[in-house]
């Protein structure tokens, strides 16, 4: 293989990888925003298409991930037989079969790659995720502080900036979304992306520390703090059980010096700029939302009175929007697995749990290579808390680890160690 094919695989691999986290940067429809990467893979797979056509073959193995995967969304699809409003459980059809083929693509695209090129280009991704929405943040907070661009307001209560990496929330809480289109979104693919970091670059440069932390913090969400919370616990626990901490601790000790000098810093602002009161009320709007679950302590009671009447096979693909209206106007049940349940019961659920354990599976069966096998242990496991208070299982973020796992397990059986 030339060193010109190599080249353009690896930028057209990265390309994909970046698409799929800038969010923000959609084409907003009535139906649905077309975001980067649906565009990427639509003209990816017409190459495909074409390759095929010019060559008369194509072969893809499938692994017990893309069965596990597939058997989910085939069975969610056949839900909407009996779903009341058909209309908006084949808006959602359309948008997964868009996913399936966005999941292949990425195994495809990454045929060409060795694994060494694959870490590679999965490292420079990380990198450009991290600087890039630090960097989309500031010009942000420059553009909303010092030139006093204007809101969009949401209602009374709640605004947010229509441009840059900031969310305004309430009109004074400037919370981090980077390039991603929520701070929620920007957790679901740190949690992706800092792993990569972590365990396959040998010396992070210390700014990729600050930057990361300052990001964490300044999405001010919950479940990103208890997703990180929990990787870093259990990181500590498995590295002192296997007396294994040197490396790791050096690297916590880089993470936590980044996290003092950043609260102080933000602390010395806070004071002299007289936003004490500001953060005082930032602080209070977070505990209470904490002590409601944001109002999912409500949303999974209600939920789960509604399950309790179709348990089985549920009421269909998405109608999970029409049936929360009664409650408010939700657009899910912030959870997976009450999102599967209400929509496609008992079986769903346990499909869905099947390819969770198959994925588990695959990452541990994957290769000999402890960084391959941790990053993914540990993007799992951030994923699985994104999953409890958001639903994930058909959002793009999930569909791209998913994938990924899939093509680390595809050179493990190809013997590619």
């Amino acid at each position: 293989m030339s060193l010109l094919k190599v080249s353009r695989s690896k930028i057209l691999f990265l390309m994909l990888l970046i698409a799929f986290a800038a969010q923000q940067f959609s084409i907003p429809l009535d139906i649905t925003p077309i975001r980067p990467y649906m565009v990427l893979v639509i003209f990816y797979a017409l190459f495909v298409f074409v390759s095929v056509v010019q060559r008369g073959s194509f072969s893809l193995n499938i692994n017990p991930i893309d069965f596990s995967l597939l058997l989910l969304y085939s069975y969610i699809f056949c839900t909407i037989v009996y779903a009341d409003d058909t209309a908006i459980a084949l808006h959602l059809m359309g948008g997964l079969c868009v996913l399936i083929i966005s999941y292949f693509i990425v195994k495809i695209y990454s045929l060409s790659l060795s694994l060494a090129d694959f870490r590679q280009v999965l490292v420079v991704a990380a990198k450009i995720f991290f600087i890039g929405s630090f960097a989309w943040y500031l010009i942000g907070c420059i553009a909303y502080y010092f030139f006093n661009v204007s809101l969009d307001l949401v209602s009374d209560e709640a605004a947010f900036s229509s441009l840059y990496g900031v969310y305004v929330e309430g009109g004074i809480m400037p919370r981090f979304r980077g390039i991603c289109d929520s701070p929620n979104n920007f957790g679901m693919y740190s949690v992706i992306f800092f792993p990569i970091l972590f365990f396959y670059e040998e010396k992070p440069p210390i700014y990729l520390y600050i930057i990361f932390v300052f990001s964490v913090i300044a999405t001010i969400s919950t479940t990103t703090y208890f997703a990180f919370m929990l990787i870093f616990f259990i990181m500590s626990v498995i590295s002192i059980s296997k007396f294994n901490f040197k490396k790791i601790s050096a690297r916590f000790f880089k993470v936590s010096m980044c996290l003092f000098f950043i609260v102080l810093i933000i602390c010395y602002f806070v004071i002299n700029l007289s936003l004490v009161d500001s953060l005082n009320g930032i602080i209070d709007s977070r505990v209470a939302r904490t002590e409601t679950g944001s109002g999912r302590w409500e949303l999974w009671e209600y939920t789960l009175e509604l399950i309790k009447e179709r348990p089985i096979f549920g009421y269909g693909l998405n109608q999970s929007r029409d049936l929360l209206l009664p409650l408010r106007a939700l657009k899910s049940t912030h959870n997976n697995f009450l999102e599967l349940l209400i929509e496609g019961g008992a079986v769903a659920l346990f499909l869905y749990i099947s390819l969770l354990i198959t994925s588990i599976y695959c990452v541990f069966r994957s290769t000999k290579r402890g960084s391959d096998r941790n990053w993914m242990f540990y993007a799992l496991i951030g994923t699985f808390v994104f999953s409890n208070a958001n639903v994930n299982v058909y959002n793009d973020s999930f569909i791209l680890l998913l994938a990924l796992i899939s093509v680390v397990y595809g050179y493990f059986k190809r013997k590619i160690i």
